[in-house]
């Protein structure tokens, strides 16, 4: 064995050596950082960093310490990434509406740490970047209930900018009111034409006046700032958040599957020469006017292997009865069978241009990883009828918990008004010497199992309710819940 001391001078050594590598690593990582803020890239990249995991392990020749040289690798491109994402935090990102519209807060989720600014119009938006004021524009080219973007695309096909960036995001309408307001007083429901159509069926059912408003942002502030109790707005959970509203109801849009694609525009163009899974790239032109070229060109496409997922025309505003074409295709142009079908279709294109390359696809393990590690635990991460969300059900179905208290999510600020209202009933319970062993009779205990079952809560329901009804001199066993379930059919999965 070594001397103790020679050890800890090579150590010693070592460390310094290292703290020289680790200044030219970092020094690298400012120009990645550089690189992906011109390009408005995520700094997350799970492919980039599942390679230089496997290629940087293989150099440990001893089985024994490998593993932990794999923690140490993966604790400084954890540094790395905040390093990144403190360089590139500030950012100015263009998007068009108001505060609180679902187009802000696609744009905070893509650029997190950016500073997001509202412009009046798509163009505005648009020429922002260009100019040099903004860095990125969050613009929307599609929405799966309503088609595409037309404006946004005409930018694309007669702009300067192109996308780096492509990313779906839900639309979840909500019913916001004053604070205070109940279902039973809304009588008029306000917000963007489109949101509306997509709630028609809801506005329907309660059989609610409708009044337009440019954004669904700016009618949640009309309703914050009137102070209307009979007025309410159809917007987003983040739209209420921001004036103070209260969600009367929650998912209300017809479809379900209602979805914005946004795309980030940037003044650089970001080029990968290697195909990577879930690599699409947008490209634009306008044909020959000679019989087939349109025939012609989709041609070449197939015939190089390009699958086409979107095929689109739009009519060219500055010429009349001509059209342009939108492609969306899997794969990368930079490669060899890309620039070999880009030459073979400028013969039968008079104009073609490649607006931006992304990549899009399911999310992989690494990207599942990070999600898992920065979701859970929060508010939210038990979204699911578990032990805690169980109970709450069952409290409210005992009598010892008001309406909503096993369903109003913990982030809601209802939550809140809940709880106020909760601790008023205590209080009237208190003054009135009622005890909770007047609530929780054996029928209240019957009926909290019944519940059980039609919401199929958590077996852990069965520990907790017995314990409790034995507090209350009340005998329930496995023979009780077993004949309750027999009559008492799963009517839902519901996740609070």
């Amino acid at each position: 064995m070594r001397d103790l001391e020679e050890a800890r001078k090579t150590v010693q050594e070592t460390d310094a050596q290292m703290a020289e590598l680790f200044q030219k690593r970092m020094s690298a990582v400012k120009d990645i950082a550089a690189f992906k803020k011109e390009r408005g890239l995520p700094v997350f990249d799970a492919a980039q960093e599942k390679k230089v995991l496997e290629r940087n392990s293989a150099l440990i020749t001893d089985e024994m310490i490998k593993p932990y040289y794999l923690t140490f690798m993966q604790d400084v491109m954890e540094v790395s990434k905040k390093y990144q994402e403190r360089l590139i935090s500030g950012a100015k990102v263009a998007f068009c509406g108001t505060m609180g519209a679902f187009a802000h807060i696609a744009a905070k989720r893509i650029f997190p740490d950016g500073r997001c600014i509202p412009y009046h119009s798509f163009d505005n938006a648009y020429l922002s970047v260009v100019e040099g004021e903004c860095d990125y524009a969050v613009l929307p080219i599609e929405n799966s209930y309503a088609g595409e973007v037309g404006q946004v695309v005409d930018l694309m096909f007669h702009g300067s900018l192109y996308v780096n960036g492509v990313y779906p995001f839900p639309i979840v309408h909500d019913l916001l009111a004053v604070p205070g307001a109940k279902m039973e007083e809304i009588r008029t429901v306000i917000s963007h034409p489109q949101a509306l159509s997509q709630c028609q069926p809801y506005i329907r059912k309660h059989a609610f006046l409708e009044q337009t408003e440019v954004n669904t942002a700016v009618a949640a502030r009309r309703v914050a700032e009137t102070g209307d109790r009979t007025l309410a707005a159809i917007a987003s959970e983040e739209t209420a958040e921001l004036y103070g509203l209260q969600i009367l109801d929650h998912d209300i849009n017809e479809s379900k599957d209602n979805t914005t694609r946004f795309a980030v525009f940037a003044r650089t163009k970001n080029v990968e020469d290697t195909v990577r899974e879930g690599s699409t790239f947008i490209m634009l032109f306008r044909v020959n006017n000679v019989a087939g070229a349109l025939a012609d060109a989709l041609t070449v496409i197939s015939r190089y292997g390009f699958n086409m997922k979107v095929l689109r025309s739009r009519p060219i505003k500055t010429t009349p009865w001509k059209y342009y074409f939108y492609v969306e295709a899997e794969g990368s142009p930079a490669s060899k069978d890309g620039q070999d079908m880009i030459s073979e279709l400028r013969d039968h294109c008079d104009m073609l241009k490649i607006v931006g390359q992304y990549t899009a696809g399911n999310m992989s393990d690494g990207e599942l990883e990070e999600f898992e590690c920065k979701v859970c635990p929060t508010c939210g991460s038990c979204s699911g009828m578990y032990t805690a969300n169980s109970m709450n059900c069952l409290t409210e179905a005992l009598g010892m918990g008001l309406r909503g208290n096993g369903t109003i999510p913990a982030v809601y600020s209802s939550r809140i008004e809940l709880a106020k209202h909760a601790g008023m009933a205590v209080m009237e319970m208190l003054r009135k010497n009622i005890r909770p062993r007047d609530i929780m009779t054996e029928d209240a205990f019957m009926n909290a199992l019944t519940v059980d079952m039609a919401l199929g809560c958590s077996t852990n329901s069965m520990l907790h309710l017995p314990a409790i009804a034995h507090e209350c001199g009340i005998e329930i066993n496995l023979d009780i819940a077993n004949q309750i379930s027999e009559k008492t059919p799963n009517l839902c999965h519901l996740a609070p």
